[in-house]
């Protein structure tokens, strides 16, 4: 197989230049026409429109299919031609979505974030103008070096965007959701699950720009934003599909301001997508090898300032704006239930499964109440459960006395003296081990770390000593402890989860891989 590929590789016959200009010529003519249209008119808002853009992004893809049909990507001759088309399709849809931007953002229904995003788009806006008059000015350059014609185009049509104010009457019938809940619950969580997912875009906030080219591709790259930006894309299309042209929205408008975050995500993630990729593909010094003669339309400077200050600091912002607006939707939308669950095995709600309990409940911005018999605990709280480890050894030690007076070796040593307590007392430790009662995490004890009290009984004796371990941490207790959580019942499933994975960690203390749809909590 592998030398009748290359056999067919070898037996392709060569176009030479001249051959291949007169392929191209009617192909190439519209694309050349356009760029004489952006030349001759320098004002931006004359020719920086959706009508200008989607044809440029046409007219370029056309070209750039063309040149790879004919592999131009590995000719030295038409290569450079080849990479200016790619910059000009995809820099025109950079600046058709910035357009895009400017005109729905009215629309779309969004909270207040920190700094002024209409202003931060006209911005980018005029960045991406001047880019399309570097690439137009380079693309007649090369067409000229390359014997294209370019003296006499045709005139190009107009491409002006004349819009009336105000929008046509909203007059279609709404459908009907019965149980809205459970559709918009999910998206909701949905986008909560999203956001830790997009903590990687707090990168511009801890980087200074004169180091933004470090960053990439380590802590940003295209393949991470393409995951979040499809991700988004996806939470979009669900919430038309479900929840789109209902009456559940005229009822709620949180669902409205939610979906115009979502969708204004998606669409700043598109554009950091397309900059990080011409960055790493054509622009970074991984390139450098195979780089040709011909001036960028953009400098990496202004590209990685466009990147980092606009589509990746606003996507995160719109991003934590409305964080506490799905929480806020999760606690009208709750559906309440109640699970029981065993509580961890190792020293009970120590750090680590506190933690764990309250980044679940935190990340739903839910109310969950924990109950241990007749005690309630706030579970978003660390401390609060923390507190309940005084309830559950008081429970751990009546369980061990009982046990313990339950032992044969009480009945012939109830009142001896030091020597027969201490020996009694190995004897218990070996039942208690026997009878599976206690975890020992710590061999590194003494049975003289205590002496036995005047008058102290065996049973009194081998409690306190219990005790004493308990308190050192050296072993445990092991009971079947049960505690209770009421709350919404998304966030009791994660917390049923969490209890069937230990609590993140073993019998003893070692950390356990959680189950996939609680990663959320190792962001």
């Amino acid at each position: 197989m592998r030398l009748e590929a290359q056999s067919a590789e070898q037996t392709v016959r060569l176009i030479d230049d001249e051959t291949f200009r007169d392929v191209l010529l009617d192909t190439v003519k519209p694309l050349l026409s356009l760029s004489r249209h952006v030349i001759a008119h320098p004002e931006k808002q004359e020719v920086f429109t959706r009508p200008l853009l989607a044809r440029f992004q046409t007219e370029a893809a056309r070209i750039e299919e063309l040149l790879d049909a004919f592999g131009a990507r590995n000719n030295r001759c038409w290569f450079p031609f080849r990479e200016l088309a790619a910059a000009a399709k995809l820099f025109s849809e950079i600046g058709y979505i910035l357009l895009h931007l400017r005109h729905t953002t009215p629309v779309y229904r969004l909270l207040p974030i920190e700094e002024d995003f209409p202003q931060a788009t006209d911005d980018a806006i005029n960045v991406l103008f001047r880019i399309l008059l570097g690439f137009s000015d380079e693309l007649l350059r090369l067409a000229r070096e390359l014997g294209f014609p370019t003296e006499e185009l045709e005139e190009t049509e107009s491409f002006g965007e004349f819009l009336p104010d105000g929008g046509l009457a909203p007059d279609r019938t709404k459908r009907h959701i019965e149980e809205p809940g459970k559709s918009v619950c999910y998206l909701a969580t949905a986008f909560l699950n999203l956001s830790e997912e997009s903590r990687l875009l707090e990168v511009y906030k801890t980087v200074q720009e004169r180091d933004y080219a470090l960053c990439v591709p380590d802590s940003i790259n295209e393949e991470s934003l393409r995951v979040i930006e499809n991700k988004f894309h996806n939470l979009q299309s669900l919430y038309d599909t479900y929840i789109s042209d209902s009456d559940i929205e005229d009822q709620d408008h949180d669902l409205r301001i939610m979906r115009g975050h979502v969708s204004i995500i998606y669409h700043l993630l598109a554009t950091g997508t397309d900059l990080i990729h011409y960055y790493e593909r054509h622009m970074n010094v991984v390139m450098s090898g195979l780089r040709w003669e011909y001036r960028y339309p953009v400098s990496a400077e202004e590209l990685l300032h466009l990147l980092m200050n606009y589509s990746v600091a606003f996507s995160h912002r719109f991003i934590k704006a409305a964080q506490d607006l799905c929480h806020n939707i999760l606690r009208v939308y709750a559906e309440l239930g109640r699970i029981e669950v065993p509580v961890p095995k190792f020293r009970g709600f120590h750090v680590r499964p506190s933690t764990l309990v309250a980044k679940i409940i935190l990340h739903y911005g839910s109310k969950v109440d924990m109950q241990l018999e007749d005690e309630h605990y706030d579970a978003s709280r660390p401390l609060e459960l923390f507190r309940a480890n005084e309830q559950i050894n008081a429970k751990k030690r009546k369980f061990i006395a009982e046990e313990i007076n339950a032992l044969p070796a009480l009945k012939n040593c109830e009142k001896a003296g030091k020597r027969a307590l201490k020996a009694g007392l190995k004897e218990i430790w070996y039942s208690l081990l026997e009878n599976h009662d206690l975890l020992v995490y710590d061999q590194n004890f003494s049975y003289n770390d205590l002496v036995p009290f005047e008058e102290e009984t065996l049973a009194e004796y081998a409690k306190r000593w219990i005790a004493h371990c308990l308190a050192l941490g050296k072993i445990d207790i092991d009971i079947n402890i049960m505690v209770t959580f009421s709350g919404d019942k998304r966030v009791l499933e994660d917390l049923r989860l969490l209890a069937e994975a230990g609590y993140g960690e073993d019998r003893f203390g070692n950390n356990i891989v959680l189950p996939e749809k609680l990663m959320y909590l190792r962001q």
